[in-house]
């Protein structure tokens, strides 16, 4: 299952139908020079274990630029 551009709350909610162990790492830039949305995360990498473990890797909206 490719969750990857998938808004967070969506690809929790299709891990959690199929009943499949997930955890979100999140991610930021280093340097702010857009404005950052953090209320809409969005799956930007999707890796899955071993083990099953499914590894969201999940970054804010970026806004327009910073004054």
């Amino acid at each position: 299952m490719d969750v990857v551009a998938w808004p967070l709350e969506d690809a929790i909610l299709e891990f959690q139908q199929k009943g499949a162990p997930y955890v979100i790492v999140k991610t930021k830039p280093d340097r702010l020079k857009f404005s950052i949305e953090e209320h809409l995360l969005y799956v930007v990498r999707h890796k899955t274990t071993e083990d099953g473990l499914n590894v969201l890797l999940v970054a804010a909206k970026m806004g327009k630029e910073a004054d």
